[in-house]
Order: C-alpha cells, then structure tokens, then sequence
C-alpha cells in the first residue's frame, strides 16, 4: 500500500505541476474556477522565488545556526498586524454570520444568537461561532480580536511544524520560516473562520504524536478538530493506519499494549467528539432544517464548474441516490473529464484562494468591505489591480517552487517509510476531493506536510564540480 500510494500521488502531481507551468489555475471573485495563462507576473514571481529557495539553499547551515525566535516572533506579529490594520477586511458571506454569531455567543445574548435565520442555511456553521465566542469571551468584542487570535494561532502551526520537522531534516528551522514568510497562509489572518483553528489542532495533534508518541493525546486533541470540522477524520484515519503498520511486527504482552493504546485512543475520540457534539445540540433553542452532508458530493460532481461550490444545487433533501443519480447520468467520460479539471485545479491554484479570504470581494469602493480606509485599501480593491496581482502571482509562486520540491521527495525511494504519515494524509485528501465540492482552502491543512517534506530536499547535497 506504501508503494502504490507513493507512486501515484508523484505521478499525479508531476503532470499537475508539469501542466501547472503552461496553464494557469484561477479563482474569479463570482465565485467559480476557470483557466488562463501565465503572465509576466507569474514567470518574474517564480524566477524571485527560485533565486530566494537557492540563496535559502546555500546559506541553510548559517539560517538554521542563526534563527533567532525570539526576532522571528517580534518580526512575524509586526508584519501581521500590520496588516491586518492596513486592510481592515470585513467579514462577508458565511464569515459575517460567524462573526456576528459569535459576539452575540461571547455576549451572553443565546436567544438572539439562536434566532439568527442564517443558521437554517447552513447549521453547521453555529459550531464555527460557538467555537469563536467562547475563544473572545474574556477579550474585546471587536473585529481585531479575532485577527489577533489568528495571528497568534499562525505562529503557533510555525512553531510546533518546525518541532515536528526536527523527527524530518536536519533544516527544521527553514520550515518554521517558511511558514512565517509564505504569503498565502499569512493572508488568512483576515479570514474569521474554521480554517485556523483547525489547522492549529492538526498540527498539535500531529506534534503529539509524530514527536512524543502519544497516540491517545494526539486523537483527543483531534477530537476537538472534528467537532469543528469534519477535515480531521482524513489525519485521524492516517495516523491509525500508519500506528498499526509500525507495531503489525509486535507479538507477545506488547502487542496487547498496541491494541489497548489505540482501542482507547479510538473511544476517547469517539466519546469527546459525540460528548462535545451532544453539547452544541443542547445548547440549540431552536428546530434547524439539518444540511445534508451529501450537498458536498453532488455539488462536487457538478459538470458546469467541475465541481466548485454553486448554491444553485444545494438541497435540504439530498441523498446518496442523488449522488449515484447523478454519476449515472453523466456517464464515465464526462465524469473522468469532470474529475480530470477539477484535479488539476486543486492541486495546482497555489493560493489556497487567498485573494478572496484575505482582500474580499471585488470592488471599486472601500467601503464595501473594509472598516476604514487606509494607504492601503484603494490598492486592493479588485484582482485587476497591480498589488493584488503581484501578491497573487508572488504567493503561487511560493506554492509552486515548494509543491516542485515536495514532488521530488516523493519520488525517493526512502520517503515510503521516511514520510509514510505524511503519504497516506496527501492520499487520503486526494481521493475524498476526487469527488467532493471544489474549494483549493481544503488543502491549506497539509501545507504544513508539504513544506516539511520540500525542505527535506535541502538535506542533500549538489555535486561539485571538479576541475
């Protein structure tokens, strides 16, 4: 299974990042995927980062003697607020229903919270601004408040991705930059939403096991990332997959210690997450019309914009027959074509859709999205302007050159082993996104992977030349 997995996934993604340099994967801000071209932004963004990977290269052993976190962390909370001030985003679309939510939940005012009609669209949601409310509780209701806990939970993925690391290269410190400088996930600070808290779990919950072996810790911590999002369950199944490939040599009394640690790391996630789950059901006043999680894998099948999330389809009565329906209608081909676009733009748009979470929608005036207007703001109102698009071809570019570097570990023979965890993650995510609703931000959980196995490459030497 090791080999298969491996194989495929650095066969599929070299022709996803040998397409990805003539074809460009896109985002438009009415909320579909489309492709175009490269531009010159694209190539000078991608030669900048490659001259920067390079001198990164060459100067690793003084980078990684050198780092100061102390600096970094000064640096990083400097540069991130600046610009979470410099853009005062307002939260929209869901994120305005999670923001309001979770003031009125922080403020103790639950019958307005529970009358808020936006939950009988998407209930779901009402664990996002339970989960914020509870975060803010003690602090100011403001808007900075929720930026600054992203701030603050961004540094955390830094810094326990570089602890994890140490297990990978002898470069961990080059991870814990590389998170800190990569544009994209820096631009969700202004994003009032799952995706960091989340991803902040995952990375713990993966610290706790990968560096100290602790099973049963990891998947409580995980636990509580699946009452937030379902997101979780692909790193919990892989991690169970790979602790019973690891001990499957075991006999005797310590094979019964194997089944015991993991019988109650799987009932310990099964009970918090049923518990916490049960909590949140109390806590509602109200009867909900319940979102059918199979919206996500009809939506997810859609032939008009290969998969990407279009309200038009949703329904409170959808059913896996509607799925099966629909996969017979389409037939084979037009289903492989469906699959084959919506792949190749996951895999390959690089922003995590950054430009949307991070700058809004498109506009001509400030104060339709940002809270006050500052140097900034007239620079960043739409993607067709000069800043957006130097950020959004800059921030591929970053993806690019490390999704490149990720490939070639994969292709080593040695990372079966080296990286087996990391596989069956990248796998795991790949198959589920076969079929289910288009959003490349479902992935911006296993950058934190991806960039641990691009720095591996730095542990290896270029040949001398030889005169």
């Amino acid at each position: 299974m090791d080999v298969v997995a491996r194989y495929t996934l650095a066969v599929a993604f070299s022709v996803i990042f040998i397409i990805g340099l003539f074809i460009k994967a896109m985002y438009s801000f009415d909320d579909s995927p489309y492709f175009t071209t490269p531009t010159v932004f694209d190539f000078l963004s991608f030669a900048v980062v490659i001259l920067i990977t390079f001198i990164a290269y060459k100067y690793r052993d003084f980078i990684q003697k050198k780092t100061n976190y102390k600096l970094c962390f000064v640096l990083f909370t400097a540069a991130a607020l600046a610009y979470v001030i410099l853009v005062p985003l307002i939260p929209f679309s869901d994120m305005s229903a999670v923001y309001q939510g979770a003031i009125l939940f922080a403020e103790g005012k639950w019958s307005v919270f529970f009358d808020m009609p936006y939950w009988n669209v998407f209930l779901v949601n009402m664990k996002f601004a339970m989960f914020w409310g509870v975060l803010i509780f003690p602090f100011p209701k403001q808007l900075i408040t929720f930026k600054i806990y992203n701030i603050i939970m961004m540094y955390v993925v830094a810094r326990f991705t570089g602890e994890i690391a140490k297990k990978y290269t002898a470069y961990y410190n080059l991870v814990y930059l590389g998170i800190l400088s990569f544009l994209p996930f820096i631009i969700y600070a202004n994003h009032i939403y799952y995706d960091m808290p989340v991803i902040m779990l995952i990375v713990l919950g993966l610290y706790l096991y990968i560096r100290r072996d602790n099973l049963i810790m990891s998947l409580i911590v995980l636990s509580f990332a699946g009452v937030v999002r379902d997101t979780s369950f692909l790193v919990i199944a892989s991690i169970v997959i790979v602790y019973v490939i690891d001990n499957r040599g075991i006999k005797g009394r310590e094979a019964y210690h194997v089944f015991f640690r993991l019988a109650a790391a799987i009932a310990l996630f099964i009970t918090i997450k049923t518990g916490l789950q049960l909590v949140v059901e109390k806590f509602q006043q109200n009867e909900y019309q319940p979102y059918p999680s199979w919206n996500g894998y009809y939506i997810g099948i859609n032939e008009t914009e290969f998969g990407f999330m279009n309200n038009a389809e949703l329904s409170y009565s959808r059913s896996l027959q509607d799925v099966i329906d629909r996969i017979r209608e389409y037939g084979p081909v037009r289903i492989c074509k469906i699959l084959l676009k919506k792949t190749f733009w996951l895999w390959s748009q690089g922003t995590y859709q950054a430009q949307r979470y991070g700058f809004g929608i498109d506009t001509d005036n400030w104060n339709d999205k940002f809270q006050y207007q500052t140097v900034i703001t007239p620079c960043v109102l739409n993607d067709s302007q000069f800043l957006r698009k130097v950020i959004n071809a800059f921030g591929r570019a970053q993806y690019y050159v490390l999704f490149g570097l990720s490939i070639i570990t994969l292709w080593r023979k040695s990372s079966a082993d080296k990286y087996r965890l990391f596989i069956y993650m990248f796998m795991a995510t790949f198959l589920i996104m076969l079929l289910f609703e288009l959003k490349s931000r479902y992935i911006l959980f296993l950058f934190p992977c991806m960039l641990i196995m691009a720095i591996d490459c730095f542990d290896y030497q270029l040949p001398r030349r030889v005169n």
